[in-house]
């Protein structure tokens, strides 16, 4: 037998334990440590993953062009703004099927999101779901590029006369390009969770509301609660014609209008005049036009230079062209505001045939 030192005892049990140490190099050879550059952190890459990015942007702009959402419905979509703590359900339960592509990073939003948005189908029911959905979606790149495809505004008619209508969120949404068509829609119909039995006219909601039986069936507008869902929709969109005229308002494509809208010279709100039965568009310009009561002839030739009498709209329409001359002095430490609104009012004499005929 070999003798051995005390020394030589341990580096022989040296070397058996270095000879059972295991290696702690990684068993998975799809991924890797590395280095970020502006980082002593190591970052895992996975190398079984599909580098989008690395594409050329050909090859991604052929992908995003077949990523278009394909929405044929009647009624486009009605998007709800929710609130941070709201339920949201998954990408894959949305009826928007490549939304959750706009959401992957910053660069595919950039190039992608405005593709998207062209394909778009949207539909509102208040003015100011245009501003939040213009301020989400629309925000991206320079300029006023990109818009949706179409956008419904759904109409109620049994309210329409009750406030005035804020036209600018359209109109900026008109102005953009390439400018999007814009319709209006029954809302009863556009919901789709209302029946024919719950189309009540604000006539016979005024009885109801008074405790009295309905008896006055010469302004009754209500339909027939026989009617086919078919039949009951082209009745409302028939009683709904009026807003013809707030569309082509929207739709008028006068370079000078537009310009001024994109530079947000003026507001425009629209009235319903139940009474004499006609519209008026209300233009509050935020330059000074026709100072003295005495003068017309600017705000005639702002309505022509925009194009306004030559849009087809009701012969009973009628344009105001408003500014708000005000001044604002400190005495006694109080703030005193002296505004005085002067306003032209345009619209067409009728005919002796059409005032006949309107009798």
């Amino acid at each position: 037998m070999i003798a051995t030192t005390g020394a030589g005892s341990k580096r022989a049990a040296g070397e058996a334990i270095d000879a059972v140490k295991p290696t702690w190099e990684s068993k998975k050879p799809f991924k890797k440590i590395a280095m970020a550059a502006d980082s002593k952190e190591p970052t895992i890459e996975d190398q079984q993953c599909f580098r989008f990015l690395d594409l050329s942007p050909e090859l991604r702009n052929r992908v995003y062009e077949y990523a278009k959402e394909d929405d044929t419905r009647r009624f486009a979509l009605h998007p709800i703004h929710l609130h941070p703590d709201s339920h949201r359900k998954s990408y894959s339960e949305r009826t928007w099927q490549y939304f959750a592509v706009t959401q992957v990073c910053n660069q595919v939003r950039a190039e992608y999101r405005p593709i998207w948005v062209q394909d778009l189908r949207v539909r509102f029911e208040l003015t100011f779901e245009v501003i939040l959905f213009a301020d989400t979606f629309l925000h991206h790149g320079s300029g006023n590029e990109h818009t949706p495809k179409l956008v419904q505004f759904s109409w109620n008619h049994g309210s329409d006369n009750i406030t005035s209508f804020d036209l600018m969120p359209l109109l900026r949404l008109r102005a953009r390009h390439p400018p999007p068509q814009v319709t209006f829609v029954p809302y009863l119909i556009a919901a789709g969770e209302f029946t024919v039995d719950e189309d009540t006219c604000k006539s016979c909601i005024a009885q109801i509301d008074k405790y009295k039986d309905i008896s006055d069936y010469e302004n009754c507008e209500c339909p027939d609660y026989e009617w086919s869902r078919r039949e009951w929709s082209a009745f409302k969109f028939k009683q709904m014609k009026y807003t013809h005229s707030i569309r082509n308002f929207i739709r008028n494509s006068n370079k000078s209008w537009l310009k001024a809208v994109q530079e947000d010279k003026m507001t425009v709100i629209y009235r319903i005049d139940e009474e004499r039965c006609h519209g008026t568009f209300r233009i509050l310009c935020r330059e000074p036009i026709c100072q003295r009561t005495t003068e017309f002839q600017p705000a005639l030739d702002l309505l022509e230079q925009w194009g306004n009498f030559d849009l087809n709209v009701k012969k009973c329409t009628v344009f105001v062209m408003a500014y708000e001359d005000e001044q604002i002095t400190e005495r006694n430490g109080r703030k005193i505001t002296n505004s005085v609104v002067r306003e032209v009012r345009v619209h067409k004499i009728p005919t002796k045939d059409q005032a006949a005929s309107s009798i």
